[in-house]
């Protein structure tokens, strides 16, 4: 019987020391998923919780939305609409007048113009018109067309991300999800400006990422026919899927858009000459990051002008 205790007590001893060893070698482990599961709930968190709002602005104002200070010449339902817009959206807060503000600060410009231009960025969604120099000579190209054919023109900047964590970990939601959010915000905004206007038209202008906002929108003003896009450099995953009032400009007609073609061996080649000190001229980037063959579009490129021209012709020729 003492042999048999004495065996049986080597026995748990031995079950207790494995049992040790297994727990002191899984621990790491635990460890390891639980930082992993928060610091995924921390990025949740931070997504769910980011409430920064996008900013419609003329391109002088940079990312400053225009204060309206005369209200009062602007027709009072289209005060209340806006109010009951933005107040719709922020509840009674100082969101709410940042919102109504831009809102009729927007109308404005359309009351005075017959086009308006809302040009979206690409990267992070948080630059500006004059942040984007090869977009600059295309605003510059199509105002100079609808000008000269009559028109009134004026551009407004659309920055959708606030330049900070929780928006750009924002902006990867969106991206994700092809501008779920952002797309309805900007629609809402440009219906709110058609409706109260029948004499403006709106072209949405995007570039690189900035292209899958003006698609995503496009979509949902489907069935408004004052609303028109020019697009340049749509990302590689990006299917258009709205083809009537568009042009998507995806090849500059000198270099071949490594980013929009998907040639990853273009794209990491060109980012490892760069790291060498090596980078070429006419390279455009990706996420302000990294360099991208060809992903650059100025208005005297010969496929932009082209096809640009073409597209306002058939659009606008009414007045040409």
């Amino acid at each position: 019987m003492t042999f048999l205790l004495s065996k049986t007590e080597r026995y748990l001893l031995n079950l207790l020391k494995e049992c040790k060893q297994a727990r002191q070698f899984k621990l790491p482990k635990k460890r390891y998923v639980v930082t992993a599961i928060s610091s995924l709930l921390l990025i949740l968190f931070l997504i769910i919780s980011f409430s920064g709002m996008a900013v419609l602005s003329d391109v002088q104002a940079e990312s400053i939305p225009s204060i309206v200070t005369n209200s009062g010449e602007i027709p009072e339902s289209v005060v209340q609409d806006a109010w009951e817009i933005a107040t719709g959206i922020y509840g009674q807060s100082d969101d709410s007048e940042i919102y109504f503000q831009q809102l009729l600060s927007a109308y404005e410009a359309s009351v005075k113009n017959n086009i308006l231009i809302i040009f979206n960025p690409g990267g992070w969604g948080t630059k500006t018109l004059g942040d984007s120099s090869d977009w600059m000579t295309i605003e510059e190209g199509i105002k100079t067309e609808l000008i000269s054919a009559g028109y009134k023109v004026a551009t407004l900047n659309y920055l959708r991300t606030t330049n900070n964590l929780g928006g750009q970990l924002h902006e990867v939601e969106e991206i994700i999800s092809g501008y779920f959010s952002k797309s309805k915000d900007l629609a809402k905004r440009v219906d709110f400006l058609t409706q109260h206007n029948p004499d403006v038209e709106v072209i949405l202008a995007g570039e690189s990422t900035g292209t899958m906002i003006c698609d995503s929108t496009m979509n949902l003003l489907k069935e408004n026919d004052r609303v028109y896009s020019i697009q340049t450099g749509s990302p590689f995953w990006q299917k258009n899927t709205i083809k009537d009032r568009t042009v998507v400009v995806n090849d500059n007609g000198l270099v071949p858009d490594a980013f929009s073609r998907g040639d990853f061996f273009t794209v990491v080649k060109s980012n490892i000459n760069s790291l060498l000190g090596n980078e070429q001229q006419g390279e455009g980037k990706i996420l302000n990051i990294f360099s991208a063959p060809g992903h650059e579009y100025w208005w005297q490129n010969p496929n932009v002008c082209s096809q640009i021209k073409l597209f306002l012709k058939k659009y606008f020729e009414s007045a040409f």
